[in-house]
């Protein structure tokens, strides 16, 4: 299992909860019918589109980016991820 991000669908306040690994790599499509990323990617929606990103530290902590760098943000969490 690890942990992931969700919004409660009747108070629409954000959580942090556990459920099983996903199978998609980074880059993937996610979400809904797509399915879920696998461990240390987190579903992010840009631009219209979702993909699996890799979660990274800010200011260089680990973890470092396996490719691009740590400018992402999501906004809902404040979770930096990999651009």
């Amino acid at each position: 299992d690890m942990c992931t991000f969700a919004t409660n669908p009747e108070s629409r306040e954000n959580y942090t909860g556990c459920r099983p690994n996903g199978t998609l790599t980074l880059g993937e499509g996610c979400g809904g019918d797509l399915g879920t990323c696998s461990r240390g990617l987190v579903c992010i929606r840009e631009d219209m589109m979702t993909a699996c990103r890799q979660v990274c530290g800010p200011d260089g902590a680990a973890p470092t980016c396996a490719t691009g760098e740590c400018t992402g943000l999501a906004r809902s969490w404040g979770v930096p991820y990999c651009r």
